[in-house]
């Protein structure tokens, strides 16, 4: 008589599926909680690429306003309505977090920055993070450059 096949099921592909996941996500966690590391931008990037620059501090009100001042003499320059500038407000939030990722606290002051190459970017010097947002497209970039009028000008 034959006998039945007594050798272990195929694990089903849910199940593969979920273990990779699981993978991912842990090493997504590893990674992120890894130190900074500068990028090859960061490493080509030389005062002199800087053409103009804003120093800012983002302030949330307890009404959903967020205030946007100068860090440089504390002068309010824009103000976020609640549910508007949702591009900015996520951008700013996602540093936040990671500086709290890091146990960084308080209101330092992120660098927007533009780059003789039409790059502009919001750098964060306590985390040493850098968001390029011309990522985003143009029309994101602009809810940052409304901020830089009046800026520091370089060289």
């Amino acid at each position: 008589m034959n006998e039945p096949n007594r050798s272990k099921p195929p694990i089903p592909s849910a199940i593969k599926a979920l273990g990779g996941l699981i993978l991912a996500v842990l090493t997504l966690v590893a990674l992120s909680t890894s130190p900074p590391q500068r990028t090859e931008f960061d490493r080509n990037l030389g005062a002199h690429d800087i053409i103009a620059e804003r120093s800012l501090i983002f302030i949330d009100r307890s009404n959903g306003w967020v205030d946007v001042t100068d860090a440089m003499d504390g002068q309010v320059i824009g103000q976020l309505e609640p549910g508007t500038e949702n591009f900015v407000r996520g951008v700013v939030r996602g540093l936040v977090r990671e500086r709290k990722s890091h146990e960084i606290t308080g209101r330092d002051a992120f660098e927007l920055q533009v780059m003789r190459d039409g790059t502009v970017t919001l750098y964060d010097p306590t985390i040493e993070r850098r968001v390029v947002l011309n990522a985003f497209g143009r029309t994101n970039v602009g809810s940052f450059l409304k901020f830089i009028q009046d800026p520091v000008e370089h060289g």
